[in-house]
C-alpha cells in the first residue's frame, strides 16, 4: 500500500514491523497519513496451512463484540472486491468522533496463499476528503490487483 492508491492529500508513513508477529516469519505494517486512520498489516507464514489457521483465528479475534464501536456489519459487496484473495472478509462498525458524522471503521481480513493481510480504515462520508464507501471499495480492489500482480510474478514459469 502506498499513497498512489489514495485520493490526493494522503502520504506514506514508514514501513515498520507489526506490534505482534502472530507466529508469522515476516510481519510488516504501514499507516497512511491523511484525513482519517488507515493501517495495512501483512503477515507471511512458513506454510499456507499456518496462514489458513491464523486467518480463521483472526476472524474471531479481530471482529469481537463491539466495545468502542457499534456492532460489526459484514460487507460482502466490499469483500467481493478482493477477487484474487483465497479468503476474504470485510466488515464495518459505526464510531463517534467529534469532527465526523456517520463515521465508520472498516476492517478487511484476507489471505493470499501464505500471507494474511489486515487492513483497517476510517470512512466518513460527510467529511471529504476522508475516504467514503466508494473510495474504500476502489482502494480494496487496487490492493487486490497489487497482490495478484505480485503473486503471479513470483510464480516461476512451468
Amino acid at each position: 500500500m502506498d499513497a498512489a492508491l489514495f485520493p490526493s492529500g494522503w502520504r506514506n508513513r514508514s514501513i515498520i514491523p507489526t506490534a505482534d508477529s502472530h507466529g508469522a516469519v515476516e510481519h510488516i505494517s504501514r499507516d497512511m497519513e491523511g484525513l482519517g486512520t488507515v493501517v495495512h498489516e501483512i503477515y507471511r507464514y512458513e506454510r499456507v496451512r499456518s496462514a489458513q489457521r491464523e486467518y480463521h483465528r483472526q476472524l474471531d479475534v479481530w471482529y469481537p463484540d463491539a466495545r468502542y464501536y457499534g456492532a460489526w456489519e459484514e460487507k460482502p459487496e466490499l469483500a467481493r472486491q478482493l477477487d484474487f484473495a483465497d479468503e476474504a472478509y470485510v466488515a464495518c462498525a459505526s464510531y463517534h468522533a467529534p469532527q465526523v458524522n456517520g463515521g465508520k471503521l472498516c476492517g478487511m481480513l484476507a489471505r493470499y496463499g501464505e500471507f494474511v493481510v489486515r487492513f483497517s480504515a476510517e470512512i466518513a462520508p460527510s467529511a471529504a476528503p476522508a475516504l467514503d464507501a466508494a473510495a474504500l471499495a476502489e482502494l480494496l480492489a487496487k490492493l487486490d490487483d497489487r497482490w495478484e500482480a505480485a503473486m503471479t510474478s513470483a510464480i516461476p514459469p512451468p
